[in-house]
């Protein structure tokens, strides 16, 4: 299933206003340019109220389609041209951007690893502050993702990429939520948005949530790059061999002798999402810059 396969949601009457409420009027509009409003408005989760169903239209954002073009709050946009920009706006009109984000990322080199290290990070994360953590596995080996779905029973759904509207947003607030944690996993190295759109991904996540984990695995480069804009990069190794790629991660721990909280170092998935009370220690850890 992908992420825009949800039917538009069309209420006759106005629901209780809020900035997830939209007021659609398309009497003149192209049909396609029409569909493609309904589809991203829908995709995205907001309630859609149609104009000659509106009993209030001040406390909604009113967007008004003629022909193929789109307006709202003084601004056009044409479709298809721009339909990846008004998408872009409409998020930012009914999404309060998450206030004092952070995004982590672990990156692991040595012949000895934590496989559960970044999945820890974002459970110890979760519940501490209002925002939201999302975890995001962009090891291309699938390691941790099949971990984790073995652990659960396949409970938990991976989201096919939609190649018509590839769009972070929509992928990540459709993207399941276990436990508390909205999980952002892959198969085979498909899903773009956690690899080559990596950074388009982390942007679009900032606006959602107030933690981000990332899982580089071993790939030095991402890391680097995710380093380079603003993540703070857990890089654990053993230190057996030169490694070429530099950069200065927010923690460089040897996997020999630097301790790194039980909680981190657990390989058992469940343990991590029921056990609670180590979750402090785990972040405290996080915190310091210090090892």
């Amino acid at each position: 299933m992908t992420t825009t396969q949800r039917r538009p949601r069309r209420h006759k009457k106005t629901p209780s206003h809020s900035p997830r409420t939209i007021l659609v009027d398309t009497r003149d509009a192209n049909s396609q340019a029409a569909e493609s409003v309904y589809a991203v408005a829908a995709a995205l989760g907001l309630d859609i109220v149609e104009l000659p169903h509106a009993e209030d239209a001040s406390k909604v954002v009113h967007i008004q389609v003629s022909g193929n073009t789109v307006y709202a709050d003084a601004r056009q946009w044409h479709y298809p041209e721009h339909e990846a920009t008004f998408e872009h706006w409409l998020v930012s009109k009914c999404f309060p951007r998450a206030e004092h984000n952070t995004v982590w990322a672990t990156v692991q080199t040595g012949n000895g690893s934590y496989p559960l290290l970044a999945v820890a990070m974002a459970y110890a994360t979760a519940g501490a502050a209002a925002g939201g953590t999302l975890f995001v596995d962009a090891d291309a080996a699938g390691t941790l993702t099949d971990t984790i779905l073995e652990a659960t029973d396949h409970a938990i759904e991976v989201l096919d990429f939609d190649f018509s509207m590839p769009s972070p947003h929509i992928y990540l607030l459709n993207a399941p939520v276990w436990e508390g944690v909205t999980l952002m996993l892959q198969r085979n190295g498909a899903n773009p948005l956690n690899s080559v759109l990596l950074a388009e991904t982390t942007d679009a996540a900032r606006q959602h949530f107030r933690h981000v984990v990332v899982n580089c695995g071993a790939d030095l480069f991402m890391a680097q790059r995710l380093a380079a804009d603003g993540a703070q990069v857990v890089h654990v190794d053993d230190f057996s061999r030169p490694l070429y790629v530099k950069f200065d991660p927010y923690k460089k721990l040897d996997y020999a002798s630097h301790r790194i909280p039980d909680y981190g170092t657990r390989r058992d998935f469940e343990f991590i999402y029921t056990n609670t009370r180590r979750r402090k220690g785990m972040r405290r850890w996080m915190e310091r810059g210090d090892l």
